[in-house]
């Protein structure tokens, strides 16, 4: 398990997914190449896919982001920022405006979109490029880290790499919610390959505290 790193031993939890017996941290019963990862990510899935328009929910994305922007700035009013899964830069647009940002994302036709607005963007994944140590003092994964195949691989690299003091802020869907806890199978977020992690509150949070992250918000 990446969480307890006890052997793996799981049991069935809700449609196509699975629970550790040990840590109660639910995954997906699939495990997709690298590859056919990049395949799902392509234009598709951004227009009529997982969206049915990315570019016309821009206003309504840029309007969540926003809020944590200034949730941001309470703890890093500056400096340099790093976006995991940076899409079609509409979080960078805005963000740049307080930051100097970079971001990085497997998606090609996104980054290519991002790159035509001058974005400094990197196509392909995380855990293969290289980031300078100490450079970046916040980094972020919007509604991210569930996509990921290695999630704790990609939050041990960020500690390494995260300057002193610095933030790392991330979303995504808590699996104890009570809808989720109500719907069961039946919920929305439940869609893999795209969403391979479902975490709660309490498996993120020993996720990140693993690596010595400790919760200020």
């Amino acid at each position: 398990c990446i969480l307890c790193n006890q052997p793996k031993e799981h049991e069935p939890f809700y449609q196509k997914l699975k629970r550790c017996k040990t840590c109660s941290l639910v995954s997906a019963n699939e495990n997709p190449s690298q590859e056919e990862l990049e395949g799902v990510y392509g234009r598709n899935y951004f227009f009529g896919g997982e969206y049915l328009d990315y570019l016309e929910e821009k206003e309504a994305l840029q309007k969540n982001f926003r809020k944590w922007i200034e949730i941001l700035r309470r703890f890093a009013p500056h400096g340099k920022l790093f976006e995991i899964g940076s899409a079609y830069g509409f979080f960078l647009e805005i963000a740049q405006n307080y930051w100097e940002v970079k971001g990085v994302d497997i998606s090609q036709p996104a980054c290519e979109y991002g790159k035509s607005l001058g974005f400094d963007v990197e196509c392909g994944d995380f855990l293969d490029i290289f980031v300078e140590r100490d450079k970046y003092n916040v980094f972020c994964l919007w509604d991210t880290i569930e996509h990921l195949k290695m999630p704790h691989l990609y939050i041990k690299k960020i500690s390494e790499v995260i300057s002193p003091g610095g933030i790392l802020c991330l979303t995504t869907g808590d699996i104890d919610a009570i809808v989720p806890r109500i719907q069961r199978g039946r919920w929305r977020m439940i869609h893999p390959p795209t969403h391979l992690y479902y975490f709660s509150k309490r498996t993120l949070t020993s996720l990140l505290t693993k690596y010595q992250f400790v919760n200020v918000y």
